[in-house]
């Protein structure tokens, strides 16, 4: 106890915690269970279907939008409490990664493909940041890792 205070115990902790947390409903339970699966049942849509398949792409759009949908209704938090930032924070972060999914192939491939390789060919032309190459990182990268990603 370096700071002089002495830490509560581990039950009282745990009731702390519990209390202050949004009471736990079917519909948060089913939005969890979605946000969760659907990386794995976007990468078996993929792995039938394809790479450029619209039907994958907009399945695990629909299911982040219905996962967040079924979700951030259900947060109420008591007030002032840390739990209740976090739980707000979480939604926001959610609700904002669903523009992630323009970077998912094929939605990528038809809609920002292009405008990235004009944006690499334009930081290929200044000096020092013309070392760093990030464009073409981002274009090597983007079919491996927004494929399973959060959105």
């Amino acid at each position: 106890a370096r700071s002089g205070r002495t830490l509560p115990a581990m039950g009282a902790l745990r009731e702390l915690r519990a209390s202050d947390c949004t009471q736990r409903s079917l519909r948060m339970q089913l939005g969890e269970l979605l946000f969760h699966a659907r990386p794995l049942m976007h990468l078996g849509l993929l792995l039938r279907r394809g790479r450029k398949s619209w039907a994958a792409w907009s399945f695990a759009l629909v299911v982040d939008y219905a996962a967040l949908n079924l979700l951030a209704p259900e947060i109420r938090p008591r007030s002032k409490s840390r739990v209740a930032s976090l739980e707000i924070a979480e939604a926001k972060r959610r609700r904002n990664a669903l523009f992630w999914a323009l970077a998912r192939s094929p939605a990528f491939d038809k809609f920002m493909r292009r405008p990235c390789e004009i944006l690499d060919g334009l930081l290929s032309r200044i000096p020092i940041i013309n070392i760093f190459r990030i464009m073409e990182l981002v274009l090597a990268l983007q079919p491996f890792y927004f494929t399973s990603s959060a959105t």
